[in-house]
C-alpha cells in the first residue's frame, strides 16, 4: 500500500513498544479480525439466502412479463429493445400514412339537402364518429418507453443480475436506455406535427396571453413576437431526462487505486486496512530513525577526521585552517527488537487521508461550473420539466372545396429556439393603446413598457411543493464556454486493494474465523466485499462507458523506425497519421533545405548548371528542424485542425534502446507538442492588456474565469502517447499509445523528458468534453462544452404561497424546470427504530427531519408510512403529507416518491458540503455500515434511538442509545460507543477545553463493561441473553432494514 508520507521531526520521546507487546498487539488485532468476520457470517448467511431468493423472484418476474404479452423487451437484451423502437416506427408510420384530416371533410351545408341518402357532414356530426385519434396510439407509445426505461433502471440497479452480464452488452444496454428517452422526445415532436397538420381541429387565434390548462402554464407573449402564425407548444411531463445528461450531477470520477481506505463498506476489509497503514507509519519511523542514526554516526566520524587535520595543520604554520562541523546533537540508537507505538500518527494521518481526498474529490469550490449554473449535486429538480417551445407550423393553402398542406424535410417539426423578443434598444414605441391597457379584458397583463418585451410565465404547482422552500427557476442551455481550471498541490494518494485482498482471503483466517461461526463467509464473498462509499454507482460507470466507447475509435498500428529506407505502406501509414496534424504553412526539414538552396542561387549571378540525377546522393533526414520555435511563416490566428481517431502503436521490431524520435510513434508526439503550441498561441494575444483609453469605463469587458481544479491523472502505466484535441467533444482528444513491455517502456520514458511535461498538460480521457488550450501558471485555459441548468434567463421570480404559483419574467422560451434545495430537510432532528406492537412482522421507523416527521413501517414486503407535522405529544388525526398505503420493495420507486414532494431524505456521498441547517458529524463507513447490519440483524429485540452527542462526537466515534424493546422502563437505556477498534458503555459529557472552536467529550465507562466487545453485536448480548436466539432471520426483512439504513445514514446525519 502506498501513503501519503508526511515529512516531520520525529519525537524523540515517542513512545516504544518490545517485540513481547507488539506480538501481543497482532495478537489482538487477529482476534478482533475473527470476532467481526464471526458477527459478518451470521447475517452473511441472510444475504446468501437473499441472493437465492432474488433470483427466483426475477425468474418469476420475466416468466409472468412472458405470460402478459405486452411487447415490452427484456431490459437485458438490446436487440428485443431495439425491435421495440423499430415497431414503434414502423406502425406509426403506416398509422399517419392512413389518417386523413377530418376536418377536411366538414361541410355545414349538407344538412340542408333533400337527398335521403346525404350524410350529414357537419362539425359536430363528424366530431362524433371521428377515426383519426392520434393522441391514443402515441400515449401508447410513450408509455412503453417509459415502463421499458423502468425495466432498465431496476436492472442497473441489482448488481446480482448485472454481474451476469459482460461489460459490451452492458454498455449496449446504456446505449439503449439513452435511445429510448431520445424517442420520447422525438414522439412528442411527431405528436406535435400531427396536431399542427390538423390546423383547424387544434388551432386558436394568437392572442397575447397564452393558457395551457392541462399543464398549468400562462405564457404573457412580448408584443415583438406577435405575427401571424405563432404557435407555441407546451409540454409537462413529471419525469426529468434532460438532468442526467447534465455535467453538474456527477461527481468526479476516481479511479479505485485512489479510493481512501475510509470508504472501504466492510468492516473486516477496513481493520485489515488500518492495521497495513499502521505497519506502513512504523516501517517508516524506522527507517528515518535509523537514517538520522547514520547521519549522526558519519558526522561524528567526519568530525574525528576534521580534528585530526586540524591538529596536524596546527603543527604547519603555512597550512590552510581547518572547519570542524559543529556537534550535533545525540540521536540515540534505535533499540533492538523494539517498535514505535503508532496509535496516534495513525489516527492523525488517517483523518487527513480523508480530509484531503474529499477537498479533491467532493468539495464544490473545485467544480467546473459555468457562472449562473445550477448545481445538481445541491439541488434537485423537483415537479418535472416545462417544454415551452416556439413551433412552426407547415404551410396550408385552404381553396374552396379543398385544402393543400405543404410538408417539407420529412415531416419533421421545426422548433423556432432563436425566437428571441426585441430589446429595449430595438423596440419601438408600444402599440398598445391606454384603452385597451385599462380595458377588462386586458387587466391580467402587464403591459407596462419595460414589461411588455418579456415573456411573463406562470406555472401553477401542486399544493405541498413549495411547503418547505421556495425553488429557483432554471432554464435547461447548452453551450461552450471558455474556463481556468486550476491546478492544486494536493495529489490523492494511491491505495493497493491487492493487500488487504490478499489478507483477508488468507486460509488461516478463514478457518479460524469458521471455529467461530459455521456460518462464515466464503472466500469469494470476503473478496467481493471491498467496495468503496465514494466509488461511482454501476449506472454512472456505464454512462461513462459509453461515452468513452463512443469517443475512443483507436486504430492500432505496428511502429517503425524512420532513419532507414520506407516501403510504400509505411509510407501512407505517416501521410495518414501526420497530415491531419499538421497546417498548410507548418515547414518540413525539406523546406528549410530548399529554402538554402534558394538563398544561394538568389545571390549567384553565373549560369545555374542543368540539374542531372547521376548528381543526387540519398541524405539521411535531419529531424531537429522538427520544433515549434524554427517555424516562422505567419499562421493563420487561429488554427484549424482536423479530427483524427487514436492511434495505438506496438513496439514490432525496433531493438531496445532506440531512440524515440526517431520513430512514428515520437514523430506524432512531436507533432502534437507542436499542435498544442499552436492552440495555445491565441491565447497569449487575447490576454494582452490594451493601453487605458478615456472611454475605458463604458467600453470595459467583463470576462469571469473560473478557478476550479485541475485534478492531476497519475500515470498507473508508464506508455508513451500522442494526442491531439478535437473541436467536437464526441470525439474525444486522440491519443497515440506505445504498448511497448516494460522492460523497454523505462528508458524509453527515461529518455523524452518533454514527452513527460505535455503528458501532465494534458486531459483524461473522463474529461473528454474539455478541450484544453492552454497551460500557465494560473491554470489550464480550457474550453467545456456541456448541457446545463442556468439562472441567467430568468428575472423577477414571484411565489404566490395562497395560489401556489410561481411567476418569472424571461427573454427566451425552452426547458424550465424548479431546483430545490436537496438537503432542506437535512440534517435530522431524531430517529428511533423498534419493534412494531401491533404488528410483529413490521419494524417501526421514525425519522423527525428538519422539517417533517416521517413514520416508516418495514417489512419482508417493503416500505410503507406516511409524513406528518413534528409534534410532542399523541395526535389522533394527524396531516398527512404523503402517504403510501402498499409496501414498496423497490428502493427507487421509494426515492422517486419521496422527492416528487420536495421530501428528499437520501444523501450523495457529498451531501456534507451542501447541508446548511445544522451541525452534523459524519462518521466512519466501514463502522457505521456495520453497525446498520447489526441493527437489521436484532432489530426484533432491541429498540435503538439517537443520542444527542453523537453530532459532537469525532468521526471515528459513534454515540447511540438501545435497549431492549420488551423493556418498558426508561433506566434500563445505555448509552453505546463504537469506534472501528472496540465497543464499550459510556456516560458521555463535556469536557473544558480553552479551545472555543472545539469540543472535546469525555467518555466514562460503566459497570456494564465487563468485557472487552469488539463490536456492536458483542456488547447487544451481553445486556440481552436470548439475543442471539432473536435474530431476524428473515432475509427479505433483514435487507429491506439494511438498505433503508444505509440509503439515509441516520448516524451520520443527524
Amino acid at each position: 500500500m502506498i501513503r501519503m508520507s508526511r515529512k516531520k521531526s520525529l519525537d524523540q520521546g515517542m513512545k516504544m513498544l518490545s517485540q513481547e507487546e507488539s506480538s501481543e498487539k497482532q495478537k489482538k488485532f487477529l482476534s478482533r479480525v475473527q470476532d467481526v468476520v464471526a458477527t459478518c457470517g451470521v447475517y452473511n448467511h441472510e444475504l446468501s439466502k437473499y441472493k437465492v431468493l432474488e433470483k427466483e423472484r426475477l425468474k418469476q418476474d420475466s416468466w409472468e412479463r412472458y405470460l402478459q404479452c405486452n411487447n415490452l423487451p427484456n431490459p437485458d437484451d438490446p436487440v428485443q429493445a431495439r425491435t421495440l423502437l423499430a415497431k414503434i416506427r414502423h406502425f406509426e408510420e403506416v398509422e399517419v400514412n392512413n389518417a386523413i384530416d377530418w376536418k377536411l371533410s366538414i361541410n355545414e351545408r349538407s344538412i340542408l339537402s333533400q337527398n335521403i341518402h346525404e350524410k350529414d357532414m357537419t362539425e359536430k356530426a363528424l366530431q362524433i364518429r371521428v377515426t383519426d385519434k392520434p393522441e391514443i396510439l402515441f400515449e401508447n407509445n410513450i408509455n412503453n418507453c417509459l415502463e421499458t426505461i423502468r425495466l432498465i433502471d431496476l436492472l442497473m440497479d441489482n448488481e446480482a443480475q448485472l454481474e451476469e452480464l459482460e461489460l459490451p452488452k452492458r454498455i449496449e444496454i446504456m446505449k439503449v436506455y439513452d435511445e429510448f428517452q431520445m424517442e420520447i422526445q422525438l414522439l412528442f415532436d411527431r405528436l406535435t406535427y400531427r396536431l399542427l397538420r390538423m390546423q383547424r381541429a387544434y388551432m386558436n387565434v394568437p392572442v397575447m396571453m397564452a393558457e395551457f390548462h392541462e399543464s398549468g402554464v400562462d405564457v404573457q407573449l412580448p408584443v415583438s413576437v406577435l405575427t401571424d402564425c405563432v404557435t407555441i407548444r407546451c409540454i409537462h411531463t413529471e419525469f426529468d431526462h434532460y438532468s442526467q445528461n447534465v455535467d453538474s450531477l456527477e461527481s468526479s470520477e476516481i479511479d479505485n487505486e485512489y479510493m481512501p481506505s475510509s470508504g472501504l463498506m466492510e468492516m473486516e476489509a477496513s481493520m485489515v486496512s488500518d492495521w497495513i497503514f499502521q505497519m506502513d507509519i512504523q516501517n517508516e519511523i524506522i527507517e528515518t530513525m535509523s537514517q538520522k542514526r547514520r547521519e549522526y554516526e558519519e558526522m561524528l566520524v567526519l568530525i574525528a577526521e576534521r580534528t585530526d587535520q586540524a591538529a596536524k595543520a596546527a603543527k604547519n604554520e603555512g597550512a590552510p585552517k581547518v572547519v570542524i562541523p559543529k556537534t550535533p546533537k545525540f540521536v540515540p540508537e534505535v533499540p533492538p527488537g523494539m517498535y514505535p507505538d503508532v496509535e496516534q500518527e495513525f489516527l492523525k494521518r488517517e483523518e487527513i487521508e480523508y480530509k484531503t481526498f474529499m477537498d479533491n474529490a467532493m468539495n464544490p469550490k473545485y467544480k467546473a461550473m459555468i457562472p449562473d449554473e445550477i448545481n445538481l449535486r445541491e439541488y434537485i429538480i423537483v415537479g418535472g420539466v416545462y417544454s415551452i417551445m416556439f413551433v412552426r407550423r407547415p404551410n396550408q393553402t385552404k381553396f374552396e372545396k379543398f385544402s393543400i398542406v405543404l410538408h417539407e424535410d420529412g415531416r419533421t417539426l421545426k422548433i423556432l429556439s432563436d425566437k428571441l423578443p426585441e430589446t429595449q434598444g430595438q423596440r419601438k414605441k408600444s402599440v398598445i393603446s391606454e384603452i385597451a391597457r385599462t380595458s377588462s379584458r386586458y387587466s391580467l397583463l402587464k403591459l407596462e413598457d419595460d414589461a411588455v418585451s418579456w415573456f411573463h410565465v406562470t406555472l401553477r404547482l401542486p399544493p405541498d411543493l413549495c411547503r418547505w422552500g421556495v425553488p429557483k427557476v432554471c432554464h435547461l442551455a447548452s453551450g461552450t464556454h471558455r474556463i481556468v481550471v486550476k491546478k492544486k498541490p494536493a495529489r490523492l494518494p494511491s491505495f493497493d486493494l491487492g493487500r488487504i485482498s490478499s489478507f483477508v482471503m488468507n486460509p488461516d483466517l478463514g478457518e479460524r474465523a469458521a471455529s467461530l461461526s459455521d456460518r462464515a463467509p466464503s472466500f469469494s464473498e470476503r473478496a467481493s466485499s471491498l467496495m468503496n462509499y465514494f466509488s461511482s454507482t454501476g449506472k454512472a460507470f456505464l454512462r461513462r462507458s459509453t461515452l468513452l466507447q463512443r469517443t475512443s475509435l483507436t486504430k492500432r498500428e505496428t511502429d517503425f523506425e524512420l532513419d532507414k529506407k520506407l516501403n510504400k505502406v509505411e509510407i501512407m501509414n505517416l501521410q495518414r497519421f501526420c497530415v491531419p496534424r499538421i497546417i498548410s504553412s507548418f515547414k518540413m526539414p525539406h523546406d528549410f533545405n530548399d529554402a538554402k538552396d534558394m538563398d544561394a542561387h538568389g545571390k549567384s549571378r553565373h549560369l545555374v548548371r542543368r540539374f542531372d540525377a547521376t548528381d543526387v546522393q540519398e541524405e539521411t533526414p535531419v529531424l531537429d528542424n522538427y520544433s515549434y520555435e524554427v517555424q516562422q511563416q505567419p499562421e493563420r490566428m487561429f488554427p484549424h485542425f482536423q479530427n483524427v481517431v487514436p492511434i495505438f502503436f506496438d513496439s514490432g521490431n525496433i531493438p531496445f534502446g532506440a531512440d524515440v524520435k526517431k520513430t512514428a510513434c515520437g514523430l506524432l508526439e512531436t507533432f502534437d507538442t507542436i499542435k498544442e503550441k499552436y492552440l495555445a498561441n491565441p491565447m497569449h494575444i487575447m490576454r494582452q492588456v490594451g493601453p487605458p483609453t478615456k472611454h475605458s469605463k463604458k467600453d470595459k469587458i467583463e470576462i469571469k474565469e473560473i478557478e476550479v481544479e485541475n485534478r492531476k491523472s497519475v500515470d498507473t502505466k508508464s506508455q508513451r502517447y500522442s494526442e491531439t484535441e478535437s473541436s467536437d467533444w464526441d470525439f474525444t482528444d486522440t491519443i497515440s499509445m506505445s504498448s511497448r513491455p516494460s522492460r523497454r517502456r523505462s528508458v524509453r520514458m527515461s529518455t523524452t523528458k518533454e514527452i513527460e511535461k505535455t503528458k501532465k498538460k494534458r486531459k483524461t480521457k473522463m474529461d473528454s468534453h474539455f478541450e484544453a488550450h492552454q497551460d500557465d501558471e494560473e491554470g489550464q485555459v480550457v474550453t467545456k462544452t456541456c448541457q446545463y441548468w442556468t439562472v441567467k434567463h430568468i428575472r423577477d421570480l414571484e411565489f404566490n404561497g395562497q395560489t401556489n404559483t410561481i411567476t418569472f419574467k424571461t427573454d427566451r422560451l425552452g426547458v424550465f424546470g424548479l431546483a430545490f434545495d436537496r438537503y432542506e430537510h437535512f440534517p435530522f432532528r431524531n430517529w428511533i427504530m423498534q419493534p412494531n406492537q401491533q404488528n410483529p412482522d413490521e419494524i417501526c421507523f421514525d425519522l423527525d427531519t428538519f422539517h417533517v416527521r416521517l413514520c416508516l413501517f418495514i417489512s419482508a414486503q417493503g416500505v410503507r408510512g406516511y409524513v406528518t407535522d413534528i409534534t410532542s405529544g399523541y395526535t389522533a388525526k394527524p396531516v398527512k403529507y404523503l402517504e403510501i398505503k402498499e409496501p414498496i420493495s423497490d428502493y427507487r420507486e421509494l426515492r422517486r416518491i419521496f422527492q416528487e414532494k420536495n421530501l428528499n431524505i437520501f444523501a450523495q456521498n457529498d451531501a456534507n458540503f451542501y447541508i446548511k441547517n445544522g451541525y452534523f458529524s459524519i462518521k466512519h463507513v466501514a463502522t457505521e455500515c456495520h453497525i446498520y447490519n447489526i441493527m437489521a440483524l436484532n432489530c426484533r429485540s432491541m429498540k435503538f434511538q439517537r443520542s444527542s452527542w453523537n453530532r459532537l462526537a469525532v468521526r471515528r466515534d459513534i454515540l447511540m442509545d438501545m435497549k431492549i424493546a420488551k423493556d418498558i422502563s426508561d433506566f434500563s437505556e445505555v448509552t453505546v460507543r463504537m469506534t472501528p477498534e472496540r465497543t464499550s458503555f459510556v456516560k458521555v459529557s463535556e469536557r473544558c477545553s480553552d479551545q472555543i472552536d472545539v469540543i472535546q467529550l469525555e467518555y466514562t465507562e460503566t459497570w456494564r463493561n465487563v468485557n472487552n466487545y469488539t463490536d456492536l453485536n458483542q456488547a447487544i448480548l451481553s445486556i440481552n441473553l436470548h439475543g442471539a436466539d432473536e435474530y431476524n432471520k428473515d432475509p427479505m426483512l433483514f435487507v429491506a432494514i439494511q438498505k433503508l439504513l444505509r440509503e439515509i445514514r441516520p448516524l451520520s446525519y443527524s
